[in-house]
């Protein structure tokens, strides 16, 4: 682990008189080690700032960025720390950042990205609502970043072009679109028109991808309204207006052939995900908020902010915390835009913010989300890894516990009590689930397992990690003992993977009273079943169509 201080060369980049006075003070970095290649900064700053990093060389063979969904289709949110542990059932995951927004409001398309999305080599969704600045990790060579569009045309029989408006999304009045089975089970569309389902699309494992057209066969022609099945091997053409007319022309057993070209041509693509604005364009700042028709609200202010930055040599995941003054204040884009200039990002763009700022560090969340939990997320990037993950210690001291990733084929090393080492833990359970001390006072926290049939197992304490939420009413140390600092109320979050419990604490200026007794588990969020790749899932009892009232155009996720 480095650590070294600097501070006076920062002047030159602050753009306000209060800021430069705070860049006269020193800051604190520290670089851990995750991976060959990948390497953890926690910085701190006046103001006060907590800014987290995570760094890529980008000539490492072993290491490689990966865009990754919040589920297995897209209207599936997931917080992070989630979204990480599935990756990492078939590559080892060094860390991840949040990507782009998605809708989070109640709605029936609660999940969609909004902005572009490629996920392992497939187009996921377009950029909806307009170009904006995308990440792109072509299948070769450096990143990019682009204000991506894309040209969508379909042609049946008659081999006559017609304009493919969207693909995954809410289709507007008398547009076009296409939905796969990454979607959803079923297409949800609440809109007049006409439906046509297509089979045959992807029965050879054919990916959706820029500029490459796939065919399909026309087997059934439904009204717009209905909530209509997507095949595992299809996909349905949405559509109204003159679009409906020319669905509703289509004949059972009838070709069709659609496809997507990127504007600009970007190649081959393996990973990308939109949001923006840029902030950095050829090493200068540079937001272009106006141009990509991002709303006020997402973009002014002091806030929780996350980004991507690169240059010839690196690539870098920025998450600063914001919105907890005691901690972290957060930053503008003007200055976010200079500090990925300071950190060496000749290109730079914003990721989605505000609640949804997380970073996370080989088994852990390491910053400190303002909701005081992990939002659920519509997308991440994260950094995967074939080499060997290191086992040294974070330095964030927010984020404290037993867990560090173990080394291939290291023993477990298993919490006393009952249970089977060889049964794994679907759920933990930590008591006592709430907590009420004294600052000072210190109480042991016990967590136990459960196996998927509700049976008792052992919790391996080398994947179990702590969340103290807000920082300063404690922290909990390596043998799980939670030591109470300053008055407030708030929560600690116990992970094991993708599992947590939740202890409610309350730190008084009273001691605690004896004649409260703890609840005998804590809340425990219920796991989303995966959808196997090819399952095909048959909606039950669909909800009546209710009409939608049209989107402003701004990206609609919360701050």
């Amino acid at each position: 682990m480095k650590r070294f201080h600097y501070g006076c060369r920062l002047a030159v980049l602050i753009l306000t008189p209060a800021l430069m006075t705070q860049a006269t003070a020193q800051s604190d970095r520290v670089e851990t080690p995750l991976a060959p290649g990948v390497s953890y900064l926690l910085i701190t700053r006046p103001g006060p700032l907590q800014i987290h990093v995570l760094k890529l060389d980008l000539s490492e063979a072993t290491a490689r960025p990966a865009v990754a969904l919040g589920g297995d289709q897209l209207l599936q949110l997931a917080p992070l720390s989630a979204i990480a542990a599935r990756q990492a059932r078939s590559v080892a995951v060094a860390g991840g950042i949040n990507g782009g927004p998605g809708i989070l409001r109640e709605d029936p398309y609660r999940g969609a990205p909004i902005g572009l999305v490629v996920a392992g080599g497939e187009l996921v969704c377009d950029p909806w609502p307009a170009p904006r600045s995308a990440i792109l990790f072509p299948a070769e060579g450096r990143p990019r970043i682009e204000r991506l569009a894309l040209r969508g045309s379909i042609s049946g029989a008659d081999a006559k072009p017609l304009r493919l408006g969207g693909l995954n999304r809410r289709r507007n009045p008398g547009e076009l679109v296409l939905y796969t089975p990454r979607f959803n089970p079923a297409t949800r569309n609440l809109d007049g028109g006409r439906q046509v389902v297509l089979g045959g699309v992807f029965g050879n494992g054919d990916k959706l991808t820029f500029g490459t057209p796939l065919k399909g066969t026309v087997v059934a022609s439904v009204d717009g309204k209905v909530n209509v099945e997507i095949p595992a091997d299809g996909a349905v053409v949405a559509g109204s207006g003159p679009a409906a007319a020319w669905l509703a022309a289509r004949q059972l057993g009838e070709a069709v052939t659609f496809g997507f070209d990127p504007v600009p041509e970007v190649g081959a693509v393996s990973a990308a995900v939109g949001a923006g604005p840029r902030l950095v364009r050829d090493g200068k700042v540079s937001i272009e908020a106006d141009d990509e028709k991002l709303g006020v609200v997402l973009t002014t202010g002091t806030q929780p902010r996350s980004a991507v930055g690169f240059n010839d040599a690196f690539l870098y995941l920025v998450a600063v915390d914001g919105r907890a003054a005691a901690h972290s204040v957060g930053m503008a884009l003007p200055q976010l835009a200079q500090f990925l200039i300071e950190l060496g990002c000749t290109q730079a763009m914003a990721l989605d913010g505000g609640g949804s700022t997380t970073l996370f560090v080989r088994d852990r969340v390491v910053n400190q989300p303002s909701d005081g939990l992990e939002r659920a997320i519509a997308s991440a990037i994260l950094i995967t890894t074939t080499g060997r993950l290191s086992t040294a210690p974070l330095p964030n001291p927010l984020v404290t516990g037993s867990g560090v990733a173990p080394e291939p084929g290291a023993t477990p090393v298993l919490l006393p009590g009952p249970g089977a080492a060889n049964r794994p833990a679907t759920r933990i359970i930590v008591s006592p689930s709430e907590l009420t001390l004294a600052p000072g006072e210190a109480r042991q926290l016990t967590v136990s397992g459960e196996a998927e049939d509700g049976q008792p197992t052992a919790v391996d304490a080398t994947r179990l990690s702590y969340e103290v939420a807000p920082a300063q009413l404690g922290r909990v140390d390596e043998q799980g003992r939670f030591k109470a600092a300053k008055p407030g109320s708030g929560k600690i979050t116990a992970r094991l993977g993708e599992y947590a419990a939740v202890v409610q604490v309350k730190v008084t200026g009273e001691p605690d009273l004896p004649s409260i007794t703890p609840k005998a588990s804590g809340d425990i969020p219920t796991p989303v079943e995966p959808v196997q790749p090819g399952e095909t899932v048959v909606p039950k009892n669909p909800s009546p169509p209710t009409p939608l009232a049209p989107l402003p155009n701004i990206n609609p996720t919360r701050p």
